[in-house]
């Protein structure tokens, strides 16, 4: 521990410093929230903050409860901090994202060699769909970074520390925690964890800090849900329950129960083709110290599958529910990687028995590698010379730069075995050229705003200093009446997000007095009466002023924003 901590806490401090010029890439004024989910929740911190009622969620007037509220509580507290803006509002998940890569790596510190827990957490950093939701305000980064402190916790307290009442404390908090974030969801890891629990850690049931914690987690549950019951009734009970059985049952989210064999690979490619490596790998190493041998196998090996098994089995599947297995799946991937680096050069410590792969696995995926990063640079040299012309979209250009920066980093793969003789790192080389190509790519990512700006169109037309002088003059209201499509939906969020003065949702705009402003939905812009000045337009959607008689129509043109992305 002595002589190696210098070392770590230098290595740590890197990660922490690649993280955040990651996160600084993404950060910035032209970004833009995505509508669902992301926007939906901004849209409740808000109204938290504006109203004071720290107990509803709600869509504009009217409670509603499809979701638990500790997200929502956490962006209205950094609004408080911070003002609205959309960094405040990503902030959340920003600093759970951060949590995630530390707990990453303590994890795999407790059940691995020291080294190849700092790689796990590496690995993590540059995993594609992490590195999305680590910028996303949504439940799921929140969730994830409870979930290993948790299990964090149990390590801890089941190892014999003397503070083991204080870990089972922490462990048991964050069942009621993850509860308040993500509602039923926290089940899914609860029922994983279930069987090391009881057949590899039975003393825990004794341990009075646990049990302490699991009460103490559930006070602010009991608060929220006292609150919402003496103000709306059984509504807040009621609506939980009915978004649990609609998405077990429901055919909305259905997707075939392979659905993530092929999905989870896609969104963190390649990390999963190691993860698979070193799983086989976990049951065939030699025994080692038999009590930790067996919290080794059932974290690393059983309580992964398990998860995925019980994702799998629910009826409702999305790419973001795996975001839970991603850990994991770094850790395994760690070890497999480590071990294929001791066929280079067994000198910078990555190995994990005596036992070294052949040449022939380390020099096939080199190579491999390295032949798809050279296929993506010169793909992305044909694109940005414009060559190709079924290619020649320029909102394409930015994924020709990514697809650069990849490919650049995955060649240093085969420069570094061919020259493995001759440097003195040539392992831990090989390690860091597998984390190169990905953490250029998402930085170019960052830069140029691809993940983090959701609406661009919308942006660009809303900044409009037209448009902004028209919005701060008044609150601004809506007109839309149920039910509204999807796309229309969408919209809705974007403009009330964009909305300085956010006013209310209207049932009728009859009556209303002068000078009031609306933004009317595009069905129901037929049926607006005779005494509405049309000040501005935006996709189907109309800002409209209410005047004492009809007006002569004065239009404010809003600019087109430049074309979408995707």
């Amino acid at each position: 521990m002595g002589p190696r901590r210098p070392a770590i806490a230098i290595a740590l401090g890197l990660l922490l410093l690649a993280f955040l010029i990651l996160v600084g890439l993404s950060l910035g004024s032209s970004t833009s929230l995505m509508s669902h989910d992301e926007g939906y929740y901004a849209l409740q911190a808000r109204w938290i903050v504006e109203t004071g009622d720290w107990v509803t969620p709600r869509w504009w007037q009217e409670p509603l409860y499809d979701r638990t509220i500790g997200v929502q509580w956490l962006i209205a507290a950094s609004y408080k901090l911070f003002g609205f803006c959309t960094t405040a509002v990503r902030l959340p998940a920003l600093l759970s994202g951060l949590a995630t890569l530390w707990l990453t790596f303590a994890i795999g510190d407790r059940l691995l060699p020291r080294p190849q827990a700092l790689l796990a957490a590496g690995i993590l950093l540059v995993t594609p769909l992490w590195f999305q939701y680590a910028q996303l305000a949504t439940q799921d980064m929140p969730l994830l970074a409870v979930e290993l402190l948790s299990i964090w916790a149990l390590l801890q307290a089941v190892s014999g520390d003397r503070r083991a009442n204080l870990w089972g404390f922490v462990a048991g908090l964050g069942v009621g925690l993850g509860f308040l974030i993500k509602g039923f969801m926290i089940g899914v890891p609860l029922l994983a964890i279930a069987p090391w629990f009881f057949w590899y850690a039975p003393k825990l049931l004794r341990n009075r800090g646990l049990w302490l914690g699991l009460i103490v987690g559930w006070i602010p549950v009991g608060i929220w849900l006292w609150g919402s019951q003496q103000r709306w009734g059984d509504l807040a009970i009621a609506q939980l329950f009915d978004k649990f059985f609609f998405l077990a049952s429901e055919d909305l989210y259905s997707q075939p129960w392979t659905f993530y064999l092929w999905n989870l690979p896609l969104n963190a490619f390649p990390w999963p083709l190691f993860g698979l490596i070193g799983w086989v790998r976990l049951w065939l190493r030699p025994e080692r110290d038999r009590d930790l041998q067996r919290h080794y196998q059932w974290l690393l090996g059983v309580y992964p599958l398990l998860l995925l098994l019980i994702l799998s089995s629910f009826r409702t599947r999305t790419p973001y529910y795996a975001l839970q297995l991603l850990p994991w799946v770094a850790l395994l991937a760690a070890m497999s990687l480590s071990w294929l680096a001791t066929s280079l050069k067994p000198s910078s410590g990555f190995s994990l028995s005596a036992r070294q792969p052949t040449h022939r696995w380390t020099a096939m995926l080199s190579w491999t590698f390295g032949g798809l990063g050279l296929v993506l640079v010169l793909a992305a040299i044909a694109l940005l010379s414009g060559q190709i012309s079924a290619l020649a979209d320029p909102s394409l250009r930015p994924y020709g730069w990514v697809a650069i920066a990849l490919g650049l980093g995955w060649l240093t793969l085969p420069i570094v075995y061919s020259q493995r003789q001759q440097l003195r790192k040539a392992s831990l080389l090989w390690c860091c050229g597998w984390l190169l190509g990905p953490w250029l790519g998402l930085a170019t990512v960052s830069h140029w705003h691809l993940l983090s700006d959701r609406s661009p169109v919308t942006r660009y037309a809303l900044q409009q200093p037209a448009v902004q002088a028209l919005l701060r003059e008044a609150p601004v209201n809506f007109w839309a009446i149920d039910p509204v499509d999807g796309t229309t939906h969408q919209q809705w969020i974007q403009l009330a997000l964009n909305s300085p003065r956010l006013g209310q949702r209207l049932q009728t705009i009859t009556d209303r007095p002068a000078g009031d402003r609306v933004w009317v939905a595009p069905a129901q812009v037929p049926a607006l009466p005779d005494n509405w000045q049309h000040r501005a337009s935006m996709q189907g959607w109309v800002l409209v002023e209410a005047v004492l008689a009809p007006a002569p129509q004065v239009a404010v043109p809003v600019e087109p924003g430049p074309p979408p992305r995707d």
